[in-house]
């Protein structure tokens, strides 16, 4: 079983950082950004699905 606290906290670092990654992308040039949401896809996937 998952501990709530680790996953609230989890959640909300991920909700940040996925905040922090829309505000960095558009604020440098087209492919960039893009490179950037992308990478932070892949983080937040792996620490949800754990790979």
């Amino acid at each position: 079983a998952a501990d709530p606290a680790a996953l609230e906290t989890t959640a909300f670092l991920i909700w940040q950082m996925g905040e922090a990654t829309m505000r960095l992308a558009i604020s440098v040039g087209r492919q960039e950004g893009d490179d950037l949401v992308a990478a932070y896809k892949r983080m937040a996937l792996r620490e949800l699905v754990g790979e």
